[in-house]
C-alpha cells in the first residue's frame, strides 16, 4: 500500500513541481507524460482499477488541458509514442505472464510427477523394508527350527515350541494331532501335544466333530484358513500324512512364518518317528515284543536301587518253558516262534504296567515285580502257570499246548541284613538273579510246570 502511494504522489507532485522551477508548461508536460507510463503499467500490473482509473484519468484531463489551450502538433506525436510504449510494456507483459503460466504448468506437472515418483519409492521403500523384516524373521525361525534336530521325543518337541518358536510367532493355541496308526485313520485316536503360554500337555484323544469338520474344508478348499482365527496345517510327507497342526489367535501377517514352522515339523515329526522305531529295535525283542536283556538289566537294576534306598521289596521271577527243544524240534521253528509270542503276550497282559518283562534268552523269560513280596510274588508266578498251562497255542494248522516251570526270589527278604550291606548293586542284582534260577532249577527237577520260591530250597 505505501509502495503504491508513494508512486502516486510521485506521479501527481511532479507536474507542479517540474512547473513551479521552471515556469515552463510545455517542459512540465512533456516530464509529466515520460512519467506516466510508470504509473500507468505498474497499476494495471497490480489489478488495482481504481488507482488505474484515477491516473487514466488524471492524464486524459491534463492531456485535453494542454492540447486544447496551446496545440503542438508534435504533443499529438508525443502521446501517440507514449500510447505506443505503453502498449508495448502492456504487449510485454501478456507475454511474460503467458510464459509464466506455461512455466508455471510445466513446473506443476513435474511436482505431480514427482510427488507420483515419490509416492512410488516410498512404497517400494515401505516393501523393501517389510520384506527384510520378513527375512529377519525367517532367519530367527530357521534358527529355532534348528534346534528342533535336538528333540528325540514328542514332549521335547512341545517344549521347543513353547519356549522358541512362541515368543517369536504369538499364538494363542496350539495343537499338534498326530496319527498313531500308519494308515492314517482321521476316527482313531491321535496323540495330541497342546501348547499355549502357561502350559504343554500331552493327551490321547479323537478329534471332536468341528475339528473334523474343519480338516475336511481345509483339504477340499487347499486353504489353511478354517476359521475367523484358526489355521489347520495338514502335515505329510510322501503321500504319508503324520499330523495336523492346528493354530488359534495367530497374526494374519505371520502366516508364511507358519507354513516354514509346519514344513520344519513334518521332518522333525519323520525323524522323532524313526528314532523311536530304531529305539524300540534295540530296546524291544522283535519275537517276543518283550525288553531284550540289556535293556531289561539297566531297568532292573534303577528298580533294585530304588528298592535298596527306600526300603522296597522287589520280586524276580525266572520262567522257562518245560521241553521247549524237544517242542520245537517236533513241531518246526515257526511253531516256536509262533508259541514264544503267545507266551510273551500272556506275561504282559498278567502283569502290572509298572511290573518288567524282558526275554532272558532262548525259551527264558525274567520279571521284576516292583514293591511286591513273596506271598505277592507267588501269586502272581501261580497265575502265569495257570494261563500257560491252560492256553492252547494255534499255529497255521497246529493246535498245541505247553507248560512253564517259574523261580522266584525276592529282595531283601531273601537276603540277611550283613550281605545286603556288604554288597554292592551289581553284586545285589547278580545274586538276585542267581537265587531266581537256582529256584527255577529246582522246579525242573521236582517235575516242571510249577513254581519254586528260592526261601522253600
Amino acid at each position: 500500500m505505501l509502495q503504491r502511494n508513494l508512486i502516486l504522489g510521485v506521479f501527481l507532485l511532479m507536474m507542479p513541481v517540474v512547473y513551479f522551477k521552471t515556469r515552463d508548461l510545455e517542459l512540465a508536460y512533456y516530464v509529466f507524460s515520460m512519467l506516466l507510463a510508470l504509473p500507468l503499467y505498474y497499476f494495471c500490473a497490480e489489478n488495482n482499477r481504481r488507482l488505474l482509473a484515477f491516473t487514466a484519468f488524471s492524464f486524459a484531463g491534463f492531456q485535453f488541458f494542454y492540447i486544447a489551450g496551446d496545440f503542438h502538433p508534435e504533443m499529438v506525436l508525443f502521446l501517440l509514442m507514449h500510447a505506443g510504449l505503453l502498449a508495448a510494456f502492456m504487449a510485454y507483459r501478456h507475454e511474460w505472464e503467458k510464459r509464466f503460466e506455461e512455466e508455471s504448468l510445466v513446473n506443476k506437472d513435474i511436482l505431480r510427477e514427482w510427488e507420483v515418483l515419490k509416492h512410488k519409492h516410498q512404497h517400494r521403500l515401505d516393501n523393501l523394508q517389510h520384506l527384510e523384516k520378513q527375512a529377519s524373521s525367517l532367519m530367527d525361525l530357521f534358527e529355532i527350527a534348528r534346534d528342533f534336530s535336538e528333540c528325540l521325543s514328542y514332549a521335547s518337541l512341545a517344549d521347543a515350541l513353547q519356549k522358541k518358536v512362541l515368543p517369536e510367532l504369538p499364538f494363542a493355541s496350539m495343537d499338534l494331532a498326530l496319527f498313531q496308526d500308519a494308515g492314517g485313520n482321521e476316527d482313531g485316536t491321535f496323540h495330541v501335544l497342546s501348547i499355549d503360554e502357561n502350559s504343554c500337555r500331552e493327551t490321547n484323544r479323537v478329534l471332536s466333530e468341528i475339528e473334523r469338520k474343519h480338516i475336511k474344508f481345509v483339504m477340499q478348499e487347499k486353504n489353511v484358513q478354517a476359521g475367523e482365527s484358526q489355521w489347520i496345517f495338514p502335515l505329510t510327507i510322501q503321500q504319508e500324512r503324520l499330523a495336523y497342526l492346528f493354530v488359534e489367535g495367530a497374526q494374519g501377517s505371520d502366516l508364511a512364518k507358519f507354513e516354514v514352522l509346519a514344513a520344519h515339523l513334518v521332518l522333525q515329526i519323520k525323524k522323532i518317528k524313526l528314532y523311536d522305531t530304531v529305539r524300540s529295535l534295540s530296546i524291544i525283542d522283535d519275537l517276543s515284543k518283550v525288553f531284550v536283556r540289556r535293556h531289561f538289566m539297566t531297568l532292573f537294576m534303577d528298580e533294585l536301587r530304588r528298592s535298596q534306598k527306600h526300603g522296597f521289596s522287589l520280586a524276580l521271577l525266572m520262567l522257562d518253558i518245560d521241553h521247549f527243544k524237544r517242542y520245537n524240534d517236533e513241531l518246526g521253528h515257526l511253531v516256536g516262534d509262533a508259541t514264544l509270542r503267545e507266551t510273551a503276550a500272556i506275561l504282559r497282559s498278567s502283569l502290572r504296567k509298572v511290573d518288567l518283562v524282558g526275554r532272558f534268552g532262548g525259551e527264558e523269560f525274567i520279571m521284576a515285580l516292583p514293591e511286591t513280596n513273596s506271598a505277592g510274588a507267588l501269586d502272581v508266578a501261580e497265575r502265569i502257570r495257570s494261563s500257560i498251562a491252560r492256553h492252547v497255542f494255534k499255529v497255521y494248522d497246529v493246535s498245541t499246548k505247553v507248560t512253564a516251570s517259574i523261580g522266584v526270589a525276592v529282595f531283601p527278604s531273601d537276603y540277611s541284613s550283613e550281605k545286603i550291606a556288604a554288597s554292592d548293586l551289581s553284586v545285589l542284582s547278580n545274586d538276585l538273579i542267581g537265587k531266581a534260577d537256582q529256584a527255577l532249577y529246582r522246579a525242573k527237577e521236582e517235575g516242571r510246570n510249577r513254581v519254586m520260591r528260592y526261601q522253600d530250597l
